[in-house]
């Protein structure tokens, strides 16, 4: 009976734990990314975390579009707001399609 019931605490911890597939609402709204987390001079790591740039490009995690960035900044916070059938937009449907 112990068991059955460890197993049923643990299944139920994991069950409301376990997130969604959907990106962010962050992301729709155009967040700026956290380039002060990275020591771009020792490059970035390899794991695949995409995110969308104020380019349309996306990126294979955010360090990745912080190096962009140090390149070309983002001019203005309008840009980061991906609309349908724009090309940010499309950005944003990739994201959602490699998060799913």
């Amino acid at each position: 009976m112990k068991t059955s019931a460890v197993f049923l605490l643990l299944f139920l911890a994991v069950s409301f734990t376990q997130g969604n597939a959907e990106p962010d609402g962050a992301a729709d709204q155009g967040t700026e990314a956290a380039c002060g987390n990275y020591d771009i001079r020792k490059g970035c790591t390899k794991n695949f975390d995409p995110v969308c740039g104020t380019d349309s490009v996306l990126y294979g995690n955010e360090c990745l579009l912080c190096v962009q960035n140090i390149s070309s900044p983002m001019r203005s916070r309008e840009q980061a707001q991906p609309k349908q059938g724009t090309a940010a937009g499309v950005c944003l449907q990739k994201l959602t399609q490699t998060k799913s």
